[in-house]
C-alpha cells in the first residue's frame, strides 16, 4: 500500500495532476492556490511558476530516499537477511549481495530488478521536471520587468539548475550500465554518458544555478556540492576553491522533505514502520566503543521474529516519523570535506580541527594525535573515512566513498559497486544496444 501511495503521487506529477495536499506548509505539500486539473499547456504563465517549482522539489524527494536506503543497502552500513521474518524482497536480497551474473552467487544483481527500475524511472522525471522548468522559462513563459515577475524568474532558473545538477549527480553516483565501467546514466534515450562527464554536466548546471542564487545560503549550497561532486572526481584544487564557500557552522542543513502523505521511505523499508533492511553490525560497534555515538548513530535493538536464528539485530532510529527529512547538504560535510583536503596536503592539525568540531556539534569527545596512531597507525585518512561512515550514517553517503576511498566490503571481481541500469531503458533506448 506503502509504494502505491508513493507511485500514484508520482504518477500525477508525471501527467501534471497535482492534487492539493493539506495542511504542511513544506515544499513536498504546499501550494497556495491549488491546481487540481493542469495540462502542458495550461502551465505556460507566470503564476504557474511556484506550482512548477514544488513539482520538481516533490519530484526529488520522491527519488530521493529510496536512492539513499538502496545505496546503503548496496553498501556496507546496511545488511539484508532472510533470518528477519520482515525481510521478503528478493530485490532487496540482490542489492546486498550485489553479485554479477555468472559469479557463482545466488540471486544476482539483474538489470530488471523491479526496485530499482522504479527509483530509475523516478529519477528520470526528476532530470525531466527540472530541465523542463528552464526549457518553460526560457522559451514558453513571458515576463515582466516588475520586481515580482523577474523574482519568480530567477527562482525557477535556479531550481531547475539546481535540481538538473542533482539529478546528474546521482546519475553519476549511484548507476551504472556494466560492472566494470566505473558507472554513469542516460539522458533521454541518449548514449551512455560515463560517470565523470555526469558530473561535469552536474557542475555547469551548478555554475548556472550559482549565477541564479537570490542569497548566500542558496550559493552555499551550490558550492558545497560542486565540492562534493569535484572530490569524488579527485580534482583536489577545484574542490578547495569550492568549499571556501560551502556551508558553514551555524547554517542550516539542506534536506528532502516528506510528510505524513509523501512518506520518508526508510521508515518503512528500514525503521519502525518496517525492517526489510537490519543496520550493519559495524554501526552499533561504532556506538558500543563510544556511546556518545549515539547522538549522531542513533539506533534500537530489533525486537522482531526470526525465521533461524537468535542473532541480535539492530536498526536505525535517525528516521523515526513518516516525515523525518534526509539531510544532503550540510556544513558538517563541507568541514570533513576541507578535513580530507588538508589531509592529502599535509596539515594534520588543520584536519583535526575540523573533524572535532563536528563532533563537538553532537557532544562527543574530540580525537587525538594519540588516539590516531593506537587506532589507525598514524594514518589521519583512515580516520577521516570512519568519521564520515558515522557523521553520513544512513544517507546514502557510504557507497560513494567506499569507492572513492577504495574501502569495496565485497570481492570488487565478482559484484556491482553501482545500480545496474535497467531492462525497461536498455530495451527502449536504441544507444544502449
Amino acid at each position: 500500500m506503502i509504494k502505491q501511495m508513493k507511485m500514484f503521487i508520482f504518477m500525477l506529477l508525471s501527467l501534471g495532476l497535482i492534487a492539493a495536499f493539506s495542511s504542511c506548509s513544506d515544499y513536498v505539500s504546499g501550494i497556495q492556490d491549488p491546481i487540481n486539473d493542469a495540462g502542458d499547456d495550461n502551465l505556460n504563465d507566470v503564476s504557474d511558476i511556484p506550482f512548477l517549482i514544488k513539482g520538481v522539489q516533490t519530484a526529488w524527494s520522491i527519488a530521493f530516499d529510496e536512492h539513499t536506503i538502496f545505496a546503503d543497502g548496496m553498501s556496507d552500513q546496511l545488511g539484508f537477511t532472510r533470518d528477519i521474518s520482515q525481510a521478503t524482497y528478493p530485490t532487496y536480497e540482490q542489492l546486498d549481495n550485489a553479485w554479477r551474473e555468472g559469479q557463482g552467487g545466488l540471486n544476482p544483481l539483474i538489470p530488471d530488478n523491479n526496485s530499482t527500475e522504479s527509483i530509475m524511472l523516478e529519477l528520470g522525471q526528476l532530470r525531466l521536471y527540472a530541465d523542463t522548468l528552464i526549457e518553460r522559462v526560457t522559451n514558453r513563459i513571458s515576463f515582466t520587468d516588475s520586481e515580482e515577475d523577474q523574482a519568480l524568474k530567477k527562482a525557477a532558473l535556479f531550481t531547475g539548475y539546481f535540481y538538473g545538477a542533482i539529478a546528474r549527480y546521482m546519475w553519476g553516483a549511484y548507476w551504472g550500465l556494466h560492472p566494470d565501467d566505473g558507472g554513469g546514466g542516460v539522458i533521454n534515450k541518449s548514449a551512455y554518458i560515463p560517470r565523470n562527464q555526469m558530473f561535469d554536466d552536474a557542475i555547469a548546471k551548478l555554475n548556472l544555478a550559482l549565477a541564479q542564487a537570490s542569497d548566500e545560503y542558496e550559493a552555499k549550497m551550490v558550492n558545497t556540492l560542486k565540492a562534493r561532486i569535484l572530490v569524488y572526481q579527485e580534482k583536489y584544487q577545484e574542490a578547495a576553491a569550492a568549499v571556501v564557500n560551502a556551508l558553514a557552522p551555524g547554517d542550516d542543513s539542506f534536506s528532502a522533505l516528506y510528510n505524513t502523505v509523501l512518506n520518508n521511505y526508510w521508515y518503512y523499508w528500514s525503521g519502525i514502520g518496517r525492517s526489510q533492511w537490519h543496520v550493519a553490525p559495524k554501526m552499533h560497534d561504532y556506538v558500543v566503543e563510544n556511546p556518545q555515538e549515539a547522538a549522531r548513530i542513533p539506533l534500537y535493538k530489533l525486537a522482531a521474529n526470526l525465521v533461524y536464528s537468535d542473532s541480535t539485530y539492530y536498526q536505525q532510529l535517525k528516521y523515526n516519523q513518516l516525515g523525518s527529512p534526509i539531510r544532503f547538504l550540510s556544513w558538517q560535510e563541507a568541514n570533513l570535506i576541507k578535513a580530507e583536503l588538508a589531509i592529502r596536503a599535509g596539515e594534520n592539525p588543520t584536519a583535526m580541527g575540523l573533524i572535532n568540531e563536528v563532533r563537538a556539534n553532537y557532544g562527543i569527545d574530540p580525537v587525538t594525535d594519540e588516539y590516531v596512531t593506537d587506532k589507525f597507525g598514524g594514518n589521519y585518512l583512515e580516520l577521516l573515512i570512519v568519521e564520515r561512515d558515522k557523521e553520513f550514517a544512513f544517507e546514502g553517503m557510504r557507497l560513494n566513498d567506499q569507492r572513492h576511498f577504495k574501502k569495496w566490503h565485497l570481492d570488487p571481481a565478482k559484484t556491482w559497486q553501482y545500480f545496474p541500469i535497467g531492462k525497461n531503458e536498455l530495451d527502449a533506448n536504441p544507444n544502449l544496444k
